[in-house]
């Protein structure tokens, strides 16, 4: 799966008069939860005074999903005994009595899944007889009663529209968009304060021809909704909008009360004869005819790899954003060839847009629309086809900021999108000391641990001392704890294995500077939200870049980096935020690889 791209031409299908919720996404505070912040309190009461629910319900929503670690890309995503679970804010919240914080404690409980807490809310509440509008009590009475898929003709992803029974003969309707494009994932989803009749009705009189709508059983609508959010959390970066995944818990709590059972999505599965026979049908077509050479029909078996791969999975599908995705993305990067050869792909495309979509009966403004596309995008495709640039995994190790081999032994072909992640595996291995530690790796906070000078010889313990003295300096104003005792142990490390190097003259504070460059860099904390190299090094009193010391002292423990690499291959030089940072990854592609074994099985 490709990392998040910005599409200048994206279309959701959406109702362009809606109306916007009022809530906004809310970013988790400090852990403390004794009593809820001020603007938290105004936030609900402004949603109390709106006679229907949607307001609160997503206003409730906003708060579950700022503690939801799924809203944090995988490198963040890390556990932490002080951050907040949505149970632990209900049970804060049962303390405060007040209107505000019991009316979200009433909402709350509902995305939890707990049972035992949702007694537990309802009785403490009606004990005290909070005055709260009377449909948050009787939440149990929610039930979506019908569901709409509004399919996009182009492919480009689907709409679940599920009308929703409230409380109080309220109705609503929630919309979620699952994008086929970005690999059929929940892309953004959002609710409206009408009937799902009003909904489809209004749709109906706006759109008439870019979606198809069609009635599904609710275990239909929960399966496809249920998969393409799984998609969603293993995506990296994760997709963010202005209203997902602010509504994700409102959505699972929705989509969780639909029966089980039903059909998700699946993608179309083309045999070679399938496909010889759409790339003999298209070349007797007038429009391939006058294109029929060995170069465009070897292009053209790369726009069917591309079209029953990616998007929809239907080759005589297109639109402007899978256009795009071809001419700036998959060709660039996929194909290895010269650019006189490349260049003939737009042509190639044009043809092809024009007989897919007679074929598929797609209208004819939609085929304009994807045509123009072509147009766009083909001056900087030509541009880019000419540069050199990384192709296969190789580019995409390369948008992820990782490291990329140095050369063609390591096993990356640019058709084996496979190896990426276990090459990636194997790279998180070897920065924590081999694959045996990285599947047992923890994410707990390095102690506070004194220098340890018992393996170094004695001669240069003073020496050593006054380099620890800087470090500790440093790292106490500018890193913490466990920063300083990484530091302390390289130090150490490499006192004990190349002790000459401290009998060497030179500043202590180049090496003190050294070493905490080096445990920086291993743990990225330059490249994450931590102090910056230049604030390190003036810290100390020094300018430049501590980088050529850095490499004695690594070359002393037998560590020689190449560009763009920073592993020590020793987890007990690692912070716990860059272990659990490595977990994270660890767990995603091994994911993304069983994902490859079950879909090839």
């Amino acid at each position: 799966m490709s990392p998040k791209k910005k599409h200048s031409r994206r279309n959701s299908s959406r109702p362009q008069n809606r109306r916007e919720p009022r809530a906004r996404p809310i970013r988790p505070q400090q852990p403390e939860m004794e009593l809820p912040h001020l603007e938290l309190l105004a936030g609900i009461e402004d949603e109390l005074s709106n006679p229907h629910p949607a307001g609160l319900l997503t206003f409730a929503s906003a708060v579950a999903a700022s503690l939801d670690p799924r809203s944090l890309s995988p490198l963040e995503r890390h556990d932490n005994d002080d951050t907040p679970t949505v149970p632990a804010l209900v049970e804060s919240f049962l303390d405060v009595a007040q209107r505000p914080t019991d009316a979200l404690a009433l909402v709350l409980k509902e995305f939890t899944g707990n049972d035992l807490l949702k007694q537990q809310v309802r009785r403490d509440l009606a004990a005290r007889k909070s005055p709260v509008p009377g449909w948050l009590r009787r939440l149990d009475e929610v039930r979506p009663y019908r569901a709409i898929a509004a399919t996009h003709v182009l492919g480009d992803g689907e709409n679940i529209i599920v009308g929703v029974d409230l409380p109080g003969r309220h109705e609503l309707t929630i919309l979620i968009y699952i994008d086929h494009n970005l690999g059929t994932l929940v892309k953004d989803a959002f609710l409206i304060e009408q009937p799902l009749s009003d909904v489809i009705t209004h749709w109906s009189s706006i759109d008439n021809d870019s979606a198809d709508l069609a009635e599904i059983s609710l275990a239909d609508a929960r399966a496809r909704v249920e998969q393409a959010i799984a998609v969603g959390a293993m995506t990296f970066p994760p997709l963010e909008t202005e209203t997902w995944p602010m509504i994700r818990p409102l959505t699972e709590w929705i989509t969780g009360m639909m029966p089980t059972g039903g059909s998700g999505y699946a993608r179309p599965e083309y045999t070679e004869k399938q496909l010889a026979d759409i790339t003999n049908e298209f070349f007797a077509s007038q429009h391939g005819a006058v294109l029929d050479n060995a170069d465009t029909r070897g292009l053209f078996e790369s726009l069917m790899w591309f079209g029953t791969g990616y998007g929809p999975g239907d080759p005589l599908r297109w639109s402007p954003v899978s256009v795009e995705l071809l001419l700036a993305d998959f060709i660039p990067r996929k194909i290895v060839a010269d650019a006189q050869y490349l260049s003939k792909t737009p042509a190639l495309l044009r043809a092809l847009i024009r007989y897919a979509h007679s074929v598929r009966g797609i209208p004819t403004d939609l085929t304009h629309d994807t045509l123009a596309a072509v147009d766009s995008f083909e001056p900087d495709f030509q541009k880019v086809i000419r540069q050199p640039r990384a192709q296969g995994p190789m580019a995409l190790l390369e948008r992820m900021g990782l490291p990329v081999p140095p050369d063609e032994d390591d096993g990356l072909s640019g058709d084996d999108d496979e190896s990426v992640e276990e090459y990636l595996l194997s790279y998180f291995a070897e920065e924590v000391g081999g694959g045996d530690v990285l599947d047992t790796l923890s994410d707990a906070s390095l102690p506070d641990e004194p220098l340890d000078l018992s393996a170094v010889p004695e001669p240069i313990h003073e020496r050593v001392k006054d380099i620890a003295d800087l470090i500790d300096s440093c790292c106490d104003e500018l890193f913490d704890t466990e920063f300083r005792t990484a530091s302390r142990r390289l130090l150490a490390r490499v006192a004990h294995e190349e002790p000459t190097i401290f009998r060497r003259a030179g500043k202590a504070s180049t090496a003190a500077a050294a070493v905490v460059w080096i445990v920086g860099k291993a743990n990225l904390t330059f490249e994450n939200e931590g102090p910056r190299v230049q604030d390190m090094m003036a810290h100390f009193g020094l300018k430049g870049s501590p980088s050529q010391r850095a490499s004695t002292l690594l070359h002393a423990i037998g560590v020689y980096w190449n560009d763009g690499e920073s592993s020590l291959g020793d987890a007990d030089l690692l912070t716990s935020r860059r272990r659990s940072q490595l977990i994270s990854m660890r767990d995603l592609y091994r994911a993304r690889l069983a994902e490859q074994d079950a879909e090839k099985s």
